[in-house]
């Protein structure tokens, strides 16, 4: 039965009842529900309603208010939306919140019921409210959204009846939007921008204008429109709003051919904006050869004047790399190498409009760049760049470790203990493939020591002690290249002693007795001698028995370079005795 979950409530749900009436047209039933709801809200303390389980979530009165005012509006009773939206103003000023979308609702019922004068008096107001907000906390993004939001419908209002007074408020959210470039103010700013443009356009059509008979001002007027297609393009593409975002630029581009400009800079954002746009539009919708040849297109335009733009030049280079690496890997190489990935990081983390910038991210992004191109020099300046910044935050202090398990899942993202270790295992990747293995094993230690410090920190309790020894394992293969094959053979035996045991799966931040011993031994320097001892037996339940396997094949190899007649002879006892055992997979 449908309502059977709700028959035996108390008081009935009739928030419920007046959906399932609003979707089945019944408007006038719905209105009845929602009323009666709202009256159970304010009467019986029923301000956040049931249980989850039973209606898939809590809801407040603004939904209420929401479908009242949408059912007043289908009736064409703007008396009674009117008092609706004035009642969510008072609600939004009762819990202190900004009232600005309700007030612009407002102002909308307003222009449906032809009480336009009474819909910019109060839009103006709102503007006021907002700056006023602004003064009162200039960091919080809101108020400058909905100021511009504001603006917007002043504009839709007047547009077709004072031309000039539309213009005021396209200058006020230009101010409002150049004040804050980096803060996204929404795509109704997108909408302004076009609004403008369009005002534009009807001016030159009027005056009926070529490239030939162009005044000074009017060409300042044609590249205005211009860049408000560049801006438009960049907050649509900001928004998700991909199809848009290219519409927009293609417009621009239209705007400049059609007028034969003579600014190579403005043509080149215009293209470089375009490839920007295609090569952020998912699906088949644009081909990897297209987006290749509008980056292309950018590229030559910067190339035939002096490369002005240094970053944008690199960024481009990057991106030809991408778009051609399965049509041509030479040249995308070539692309790769003349690209300088440092100076994109130092760059992003000066500059950048994103919303969160990580001092530690930018650089290990390069590095890995360069690390892929095998400028091993560029690598390892860009992942120190990116420790040095990670060190500089702080994460070693006493207060870090306090509070580090309170941090937001995206503070952690860029700084943790984890992070730390990431990037001397990078660093230490890259001195192993120089050949720098003194350089390739401090940084390993430098891993091992952050383990065994912060193993119970959040960022640590969930690691395992098999990863843990594979930084060991590395160690042993670094220390046989270097030919130092008696260290080698220590860690190599710890290795052996440390993939026997059940407990390798576990938690490193739970000690675990046998691991413990074993390490402890190894720092006395007596791994060799309890490994090689009756004492040791293999477990032949282990489950990374192929890698126990491999531990002994790789230390026979060494055994035999040096003729280590007693490891030998351990080694070959070991691999018969586990030669019949079913290996792991």
């Amino acid at each position: 039965m449908l309502f059977e979950k709700f028959i035996n409530r108390e008081p009935l749900d009739h928030k419920i009842l007046g959906d399932l009436a609003l979707k089945l047209g019944k408007y006038d039933k719905a209105l009845k529900h929602y009323k009666k709801q709202e009256y159970n809200y304010f009467n019986q303390d029923y301000s956040v309603s049931y249980e989850e389980e039973d209606i898939g979530g809590a809801y407040f009165i603004e939904e209420i208010y929401e479908k009242i005012i949408e059912i007043y509006l289908h009736e064409k009773d703007y008396e009674n939306a009117v008092k609706y939206c004035e009642k969510q103003i008072e609600l939004d000023e009762y819990k202190e919140i900004n009232k600005g979308d309700s007030v612009i609702q407002l102002a909308e019922v307003y222009e449906l019921s032809d009480k336009k004068n009474k819909a910019i008096d109060i839009l103006e107001d709102l503007l006021k409210y907002e700056l006023g907000e602004i003064d009162l906390d200039p960091d919080e993004d809101y108020p400058k959204k909905m100021y511009i939001d504001a603006c917007y419908k002043l504009i839709d209002i007047l547009k077709d009846t004072d031309k000039n007074q539309s213009q005021k408020y396209m200058n006020l959210a230009m101010d409002m939007y150049h004040k804050n470039s980096q803060v996204n103010l929404g795509v109704k700013m997108a909408g302004i921008l076009e609004l403008q443009s369009e005002f534009y356009k009807k001016d030159l059509q009027d005056k009926q204008l070529t490239r030939q008979n162009l005044s000074v001002d009017d060409l300042k007027t044609v590249e205005q429109i211009c860049i408000n297609c560049i801006l438009a393009s960049e907050i649509y593409l900001e928004e998700n709003k991909e199809e848009k975002a290219r519409s927009s630029i293609l417009e621009g581009i239209q705007i400049y051919e059609k007028f034969n400009l003579d600014n190579f800079k403005l043509h080149f954002d215009l293209r470089y904006q375009l490839a920007h746009v295609d090569s952020n539009t998912y699906g088949n919708y644009i081909s990897d050869e297209n987006t290749y040849n509008d980056y292309f297109k950018a590229y030559e335009i910067l190339k035939e004047n002096n490369f002005f733009d240094e970053y944008k030049k690199n960024i481009i280079l990057d991106e030809l790399a991408h778009y051609c690496d399965c049509e041509n890997f030479e040249l995308s190489e070539q692309y790769r190498n003349e690209c300088d990935y440092y100076y994109i990081a130092e760059y992003n983390v000066e500059n950048s409009k994103k919303w969160i910038v990580s001092f530690v991210s930018e650089y290990e992004e390069a590095g890995r760049r360069y690390e892929n191109c095998n400028k091993y020099d560029m690598a390892i300046k860009c992942y120190k760049k990116a420790l040095q910044n990670l060190s500089g935050c702080g994460i070693f202090t006493e207060e870090f470790y306090e509070e580090e398990l309170y941090l937001d899942v995206w503070d952690r993202i860029y700084i943790s203990y984890s992070k730390y270790k990431g990037l001397c295992s990078n660093i230490a990747r890259v001195y192993d493939s120089k050949g720098e293995y003194d350089e390739a094993i401090k940084y390993l230690n430098m891993e091992i020591d952050c383990i065994n410090k912060y193993r119970d920190s959040s960022d640590f309790q969930s690691d395992k002690y098999y990863g843990f020894f594979s930084i060991y394992e590395s160690i042993a293969d670094i220390l046989n290249k270097k030919s130092d094959f008696e260290n080698s053979i220590k860690y190599y035996l710890l290795l052996i002693g440390a993939f026997n045991s059940p407990n390798l799966d576990n938690e490193i931040s739970n000690k675990y007795d046998d691991i413990e011993y074993l390490l402890k031994l190894f720092e006395e320097d007596k791994i060799n001698e309890y490994i090689l001892s009756e004492e040791f037996n293999i477990n032949l339940n282990n489950e990374y028995m192929n890698h126990m396997k491999n531990l002994f094949e790789e230390l026979l190899k060494i055994a035999e370079n040096t003729e280590n007649q007693q490891i030998i002879e351990f080694c070959r006892e070991k691999l018969y005795l586990i030669k019949d055992t079913p290996f792991d997979i």
